[in-house]
């Protein structure tokens, strides 16, 4: 069984980009409900009308992409001086759970 993460993201923040089946939050309850960009979130038989958050799936880096990152920061470019690649790879990890991303 895979584990996964989600970020829990406010509709007022923003909605989701792909249609699909969301876990949403409404009148302060967790449920699954359908996402169609014409219609928002809806469900039969569920009242979608008060939702206030859903949760995206996070994709978390891959010990490739972390290692990389931190051998492209291990050393100043301009200095010359070691500079500390672990600690700039938990700041990437960190940064890539808030939803920034590096090209």
């Amino acid at each position: 069984m895979e584990n996964k993460l989600y970020r829990q993201v406010s509709v007022s923040d923003r909605l989701p980009q792909t249609e699909g089946r969301y876990l949403v939050k409404s009148h302060g309850e967790w449920f699954s409900a359908s996402y169609l960009e014409q219609f928002s979130f809806n469900e039969e038989m569920l009242d979608c009308s008060g939702v206030t958050h859903w949760l995206e799936e996070i994709s978390l880096p891959t010990n490739e992409e972390i290692r990389k990152e931190r051998d492209a920061y291990s050393y100043s470019k301009i200095s010359g001086l070691f500079r500390d690649g672990w600690r700039f790879g938990i700041k990437y990890i960190l940064e890539n759970l808030e939803g920034k991303k590096y090209e």
